[in-house]
């Protein structure tokens, strides 16, 4: 299976702890829901290949965190804001609880929100 060929529709609340997360093609946050993406298991390369991630209302959450006891880190591909006329303002938090997360920006710059 291709993950870049997936798209999942986020109606409640989801905490995924693999690398592979952040290989969906088309990931949906319904209002009002958070989709938690942990990079415990191994860093995270997220909006790679054209992948979008859309905040379908302005109370949808997506967490980027670390729980893991080592230095972990999320390396944009792309902005991570508005992606269409259907996306709405979203929330971001990036939290880590006992060791470093680093957003990476892949070599150019990128947005968040």
């Amino acid at each position: 299976m291709n993950a870049i060929n997936a798209k999942i529709q986020i109606n409640a609340n989801l905490i995924i702890n693999h690398p592979s997360a952040g290989d969906i093609g088309d990931i949906r946050i319904a209002d009002n829901t958070i989709y938690t993406i942990d990079a415990a298991n191994g860093n995270v390369n997220l909006l790679n290949n054209g992948a979008k991630i859309i905040f379908e209302g302005p109370n949808s959450e997506l967490d980027l965190i670390n729980t893991s006891n080592t230095d972990k880190q999320f390396t944009l591909y792309a902005n991570l804001n508005p992606s269409s006329t259907n996306d709405d303002y979203g929330i971001v938090r990036v939290g880590s609880l006992t060791n470093s997360l680093t957003i990476a920006n892949n070599g150019r710059p990128y947005t968040i929100g």
